[in-house]
């Protein structure tokens, strides 16, 4: 229809609200990552592991947010091949990247998911750009990244504190955690409504 205004305001609210939700997620996994391993494998001798190879990774759940939504917009002005175009250079760097980690470092199986994140960041940034050059659609950093960035911080902090509290006092992993899930909720609202992060323009 050629409502490029239109089409720009609804790219803007969606990375935002999609933003929301990624940023503070990420947050938690890194924090949590421990007890959530233990939540949904509970293999003892590779716990350690399992939860620091999802403290590296977590960051991935922003990049692919970004990328899985531009992909979209991409696909919904007609420039489908973009993303594939995109998708192949990605793999290209990443396996590049991954086959010279693993012959030239003695990083081991961590190089696997910094190619990952790398695969993930490189994408999302390639179908960024390309949404910017064809509509002309800048995204307001601080609103969008910034705030919910340091109330994730906040309410990761908030997080571990409440589990390691909860946990001492009754060692029970999936009580201990669901507790600080439901605080950590509870802080980043709280948190973003004071730094400005979420309106009632936002809201709407």
């Amino acid at each position: 229809q050629g409502n490029y205004e239109g089409c720009n305001r609804k790219i803007k609210q969606a990375v935002h609200t999609t933003m929301l939700v990624a940023i503070p997620c990420m947050s938690g996994l890194f924090v949590l990552a421990e007890p959530v391993t233990r939540l949904l494998f509970n293999l003892e001798e590779s716990v350690e592991l399992s939860s620091s190879l999802l403290r590296v990774l977590c960051v991935t759940v922003v990049f692919y947010s970004l990328s899985t939504l531009t992909n979209a917009v991409l696909q919904g002005i007609s420039k489908v091949n973009i993303p594939v175009i995109n998708a192949a250079i990605a793999l290209v760097v990443q396996t590049g990247v991954v086959v010279g980690l693993l012959l030239g470092t003695k990083l081991g199986i961590y190089a696997l998911p910094i190619a990952f994140i790398i695969y993930a960041a490189l994408m999302s940034l390639l179908n960024q750009l390309a949404v910017r050059k064809e509509l002309d659609c800048k995204i307001h950093v601080m609103q969008v990244f910034i705030k919910p960035a340091v109330s994730s911080l906040v309410m990761g902090g908030v997080a571990y504190l409440v589990y390691t509290c909860i946990y001492l006092v009754l060692p029970f992993n999936i009580v201990a955690l669901a507790f600080s899930v439901l605080f950590a909720v509870i802080v980043y609202v709280v948190a973003m409504i004071l730094c400005g992060g979420i309106t009632e323009e936002t809201l709407d």
